[in-house]
């Protein structure tokens, strides 16, 4: 067996989403967490809509769901008053389901249990298993590759890779070595204490808070685990150092907050952190053959943008690491992570730093904890990015020369897609038949994509046009591209000649309300990551998108 190509520094959800994504695309990992045991706590329990459609690219979309559960509804209370609810309020409000946006609803699932299905996908379908205890001590890389010391059990071992990731927190190794800065601030707004406790009496369908943050806030969340709560205990009466290490001191503190008496029962503190909210990220994501994903990037003041956003990182990175390790592109292409995922993360900061703000500093009732639409991450974008290409009508005033005045979570961003937007789904695909033997099957756009190549959507009914986009396509790297040919429903073309790697009908046309463009562009490539890289309007358009990502044109 040769030995791991990447090596990854941190076993979270940044890494081992990162650990998936190039195993998917054909690169070996190795996966080492200096932690001697597992992690446990919900800590980062919201799965937004837009790490849903990530996980379903991964195929783990179906265990998340079974066991995450939509966010409670949230009853209030006062301080010390008992279970006499003062009103109720949605979290996050439901949202139905669209063609193009099957998830629109917040998710709740503790991050150990998620951590527990990746673990579990990555162990036995890859037969890769977290290696816990050990610890990175150092590197030095160099043009070909990276130079390691690792400890484990109190010996020291050198090792070499292609790549080193660090995903590994905000404090860890890699990017202190790394030497990029991390600017920003701690924030003092307020004491904080969270963590996890088993409570018998409280009804576990709705989220319950007692009092505000102008004096003590009393936060419990019901989880996947029955009588398991999720606490909160914020406010400026709250000793949270000593609190943090005082298991019966909180148990105290819930019983005179809640004033429940004996109808509620506070048992064993599982998890426990105090809490201190930081505003951080690094200014670069690495150099070379060293890069950093997840947490190491960022140190966030807000428990539910942290985990999402990095394991947004992660496949942003997987795609490009993978195609330069198997020749298919420059080593430039490393570049453009840092470019897209850079205004992404500063706006991230910027808006669950804002709601912190206003909780804690403004004093305003939890109610405002609602969420705007942007907050779903289904508006990020790379619209600015070097690499996307969108033949479509000019729309270079669009961007700001200053990168911080980006729209990267497109709060503003008109209908029409770009290149450069989050692929959208469309229901009710049919697939034709390409031989006899061939049975048509119903799908989804989202089942034609993949985080191990790109796919070329070609919006035609005509043979020729889509056979140009397949001979563009055969002259670049075939092996990590696949063009899908759809076409309108009803089309009299639908018989064929197909030339694509599949041809699909638009049974009820949501495909092609999704993917609606002008200026004639017809044809739309997604990338491994599910961003639209491009949209042109003909084989040539397709040949300049390949341009700035892969190597050369092979004929």
């Amino acid at each position: 067996m040769s030995s791991p190509q990447v090596l990854i520094v941190g076993g979270g959800p940044s890494g081992l989403v990162l650990a998936l994504s190039l195993l998917k695309n054909g690169i070996s990992v190795r996966v080492i967490d200096k932690n001697p045991e597992l992690r446990i706590g919900q800590r980062g329990a919201g799965i937004m809509p837009r790490a849903m459609e990530l996980f379903e690219l991964l195929g783990l979309a179906e265990p998340i769901l079974d066991v995450a559960f939509p966010t409670p509804r949230v009853k209030t209370y006062e301080l010390e008053a008992g279970l006499h609810p003062t009103g109720t309020f949605e979290m996050a409000p439901h949202s139905e389901p669209t063609a193009s946006f099957p998830y629109l609803n917040v998710l709740c699932l503790g991050q150990d249990r998620l951590e527990a299905i990746l673990r579990q996908e990555l162990e036995q379908k890859y037969q890769c298993p977290i290696e816990l205890g050990t610890e990175l001590l150092s590197f030095e890389q160099d043009i070909d590759g990276v130079n390691v010391k690792l400890s484990h059990s109190g010996s020291v071992a050198g090792a070499r890779y292609d790549w080193v990731v660090g995903t590994d927190g905000a404090r860890g190794i890699v990017r202190k070595q790394l030497g990029v800065s991390f600017a920003g601030e701690t924030n003092n707004v307020d004491k904080i204490v969270v963590g996890d406790i088993m409570i018998q009496g409280l009804d576990q369908d709705f989220w319950h808070m007692w009092g505000d943050a102008s004096t003590t806030l009393i936060s419990l969340r019901p989880t996947e685990v029955p009588s398991l709560f999720s606490f909160i205990l914020a406010g400026k009466d709250i000793d949270n150092t000593s609190m943090a290490s005082d298991s019966q001191g909180l148990r105290e503190m819930f019983v005179r907050g809640t004033g429940a008496g004996n109808l509620v029962k506070f048992g064993e503190i599982t998890w426990v952190s105090n809490y201190r909210p930081n505003i951080r990220m690094v200014d670069s994501f690495g150099k070379g053959r060293v890069w950093l994903a997840g947490g190491e990037n960022i140190a966030h003041s807000e428990r539910f943008g942290g985990m999402n956003t990095g394991i947004q990182d992660s496949f942003n990175l997987a795609w490009k690491i993978a195609h330069i390790q198997r020749g298919f592109s420059p080593h430039t292409l490393l570049n453009s992570y840092t470019e897209e995922r850079i205004p992404v993360i500063a706006e991230m900061l910027c808006q669950t730093s804002a709601l912190l703000n206003q909780t804690f500093v403004k004093r305003e009732k939890p109610s405002v904890w609602g969420r705007g639409g942007s907050l779903l991450q289904l508006g990020v974008n790379y619209r600015w990015s070097s690499i996307v290409l969108d033949e479509q009508s000019s729309h270079e005033d669009e961007f700001p020369e200053d990168e911080d005045e980006f729209d990267s979570y497109g709060a503003e961003l008109g209908s029409q897609l770009r290149a450069g937007d989050r692929a959208p789904d469309a229901p009710a695909l049919v697939s034709l038949k390409l031989d006899e033997d061939t049975a048509a099957s119903t799908l989804r756009l989202f089942d034609l994509l993949s985080c191990a190549h790109h796919t070329v959507l070609v919006f035609t009914e005509e043979p020729n046009r889509c056979f140009a986009m397949v001979r563009e396509v055969a002259a670049w790297s075939p092996d990590i591209v696949r063009v899908v040919q759809v076409l309108r429903a009803g089309s009299t073309k639908c018989c064929g000649p197909f030339y694509a790697d599949k041809a699909v009908e638009d049974t009820r046309g949501h495909a092609y309300d999704a993917y609606s463009f002008t200026e004639g562009c017809f044809t739309v490539i997604v990338r491994p990551d599910g961003f639209i890289g491009a949209v042109v309007q003909d084989s040539m358009g397709l040949r300049d998108y390949f341009r700035g990502v892969f190597c050369a044109r092979q004929k």
